[in-house]
C-alpha cells in the first residue's frame, strides 16, 4: 500500500505536457520516447521497433536528478535539466543550483547557467519553437531569516536556448496578484504549463508539501510583461491540444464518488474546455477515481486511468488502477487494468504504457514497456529494476508535425 501511495504522488506531480494531433500512417521510426532512471542516472530512447539508444547526460557524481525537471526539444536531441550540487567551498558553503542545456546527439553541454544558492528548479517545456526554455525557482520559504525584504520568494525565467542568457523574469514581487492569501503565506515553485505565442502560462505548485487539487494558475505575456489569472490550467493532471482543448480531473459534489484512501483528493469527473472557454463534463465514475487524463491517439481519444476505491473494512488492500479510452463519440472502452506501478504517455497513432510487475516487495520488479496502437499490444523494451521500487519514467514522447484540427468531433457532455 505504501509502496503504491508513492508511486502515486510521484505520478500526480507530474507536470503533463500539451499532446499534439498527426495525420495520417505513422513512421515507425519516429515512434519513440525517452525513458530516464533517476535512481541510477540513465536515459534510453526506446522505438517502437525496440531498437535502443542510451545517452550520457554528464552529470557529476552523486547528483540526483529529478525526471520531473528535464525538458526536451520537439525532435528530443537536446535536453535541458536543472541540478543541485552539493555544498563546497567554492560556492560558500551553500547547494549551488545549475540549468543545463545539453545537445545528445554530441554529449556536448551547450550551456550551464548558475542560478545560485536556489532551494529548488522546474524546467517545464521548450517554447513550442524550440527558441526558449521556461525555468521556474523558489529561493527560500516565506518568513526565512536573513533574506532582503525586496527578495522574490519565487521567479520565473524565459532562457535564451541560442546564448543561454535570461532574457526575461518575473517574481513573487512582480504583481499585486501574487499578494493574496495563500499565496503570500506559502513556499511555491512556478511550473509552466503552456509555452507559445510569447505567452507562458504557469502554476504554483506548493513545495516540498503535498499536492492539491487545484493550483494557482497565471498567463504572463513576454511581450508586454503583463500578468492576469487564467482559469482551469491550474486544475489536476491538465492536457491540451493544438485545437484549443483542454482536460483535466475534477470533482462533482452532487455526484456519487469512490475514497480514494490516501494522500490524493477525491476525483469523479473528466472536464473539458473548449477554445471558447466553456466547460462541460464529459466522463463520471461512481466508484474508481479518476486521477488521470491525457489525449492520445493523435487527439482522437482520452485514456483515463482509475484508482480502485478504498475498503475500509480492509486497511491492507492494495489499490489497483485501471484504464479506459475515451472515445469522441463518447463511447467508453475498457482496457487493462493493473495493481502496480502503471504510466501512461501519449504516442503517435496509440499510447505508450511503462509498468511493472507486482513482487510484493520482496524482489526488484520487472519493467515493461508497451507500444499500443489501433490494431495492436506490442512489448518493445523490458528490464529488471535495479531497486525494489520503480525508478523508471517516461520523460519525452514525440510531438507532430501536422494537426487534423476540426476534422475531429466533439467529445459529447455527459451532463
Amino acid at each position: 500500500m505504501r509502496r503504491f501511495w508513492l508511486i502515486m504522488v510521484l505520478g500526480l506531480l507530474m507536470l503533463m505536457f500539451g499532446v499534439t494531433l498527426m495525420a495520417g500512417a505513422q513512421d515507425e521510426a519516429a515512434v519513440s520516447a525517452y525513458l530516464f532512471n533517476s535512481a541510477n542516472p540513465q536515459l534510453v530512447r526506446v522505438n517502437a521497433d525496440g531498437t535502443q539508444v542510451t545517452y550520457d547526460l554528464g552529470l557529476p557524481a552523486g547528483v540526483f536528478l529529478s525526471p520531473f525537471d528535464m525538458a526536451f526539444t520537439r525532435d528530443g536531441s537536446r535536453v535541458a535539466y536543472c541540478m543541485q550540487l552539493p555544498p563546497n567551498d567554492a560556492n560558500g558553503g551553500q547547494p549551488l543550483s545549475q540549468v543545463v542545456i545539453r545537445d545528445l546527439q554530441t554529449a556536448v553541454d551547450l550551456h550551464v547557467i548558475d542560478l545560485g544558492p536556489v532551494m529548488g528548479c522546474r524546467l517545464s517545456m521548450f517554447s513550442a519553437d524550440d527558441t526558449q526554455l521556461a525555468a521556474g525557482v523558489i529561493n527560500y520559504f516565506p518568513g526565512a531569516p536573513d533574506v532582503p525584504a525586496d527578495a522574490p520568494v519565487w521567479q520565473v525565467f524565459a532562457i535564451d536556448a541560442a546564448s543561454g542568457q535570461m532574457i526575461n523574469g518575473i517574481g513573487s514581487n512582480s504583481s499585486p496578484l501574487f499578494q493574496t492569501e495563500p499565496i503570500t503565506r506559502g513556499g511555491f515553485l512556478p511550473d509552466a504549463r503552456y509555452f507559445d505565442n510569447n505567452q507562458i502560462v504557469f502554476s504554483l505548485l506548493p513545495y516540498g508539501t503535498e499536492g492539491l487539487p487545484e493550483y494557482p494558475s497565471y498567463v504572463w505575456n513576454l511581450a508586454d510583461g503583463s500578468i492576469s489569472e487564467i482559469e482551469h490550467w491550474g486544475k489536476s493532471s491538465v492536457d491540451s491540444l493544438p485545437t484549443g482543448e483542454l482536460i483535466w480531473v475534477d470533482y462533482d459534489s452532487s455526484l456519487p464518488a469512490g475514497q480514494p484512501g490516501g494522500p490524493m483528493p477525491t476525483f469523479n469527473i473528466v472536464r473539458l474546455a473548449d477554445k471558447t472557454g466553456q466547460a462541460r463534463t464529459i466522463f463520471s465514475s461512481p466508484d474508481w477515481i479518476p486521477f488521470r487524463a491525457m489525449f492520445v491517439n493523435d487527439g482522437r481519444e482520452i485514456l483515463i486511468q482509475l484508482l480502485q476505491p478504498f475498503d475500509p473494512s480492509n486497511e491492507m488492500m492494495q489499490q489497483g488502477t485501471r484504464f479506459v479510452a475515451l472515445e469522441r463519440s463518447g463511447n467508453v472502452r475498457e482496457l487493462d487494468a493493473y495493481i502496480s506501478f502503471a504510466e501512461p504517455a501519449p504516442a503517435p497513432g496509440g499510447y505508450f504504457l511503462l509498468w511493472s510487475e507486482d513482487t510484493g516487495g520482496t524482489a526488484p520488479p520487472p519493467i515493461h514497456f508497451d507500444y499500443h496502437s489501433a490494431d495492436e499490444r506490442r512489448e518493445i523494451w523490458s528490464i529488471t529494476s535495479d531497486n525494489i521500487g520503480v525508478s523508471w519514467s517516461i520523460v519525452w514522447t514525440p510531438p507532430a508535425t501536422a494537426t487534423v484540427g476540426d476534422a475531429l468531433q466533439p467529445f459529447p457532455a455527459v451532463r
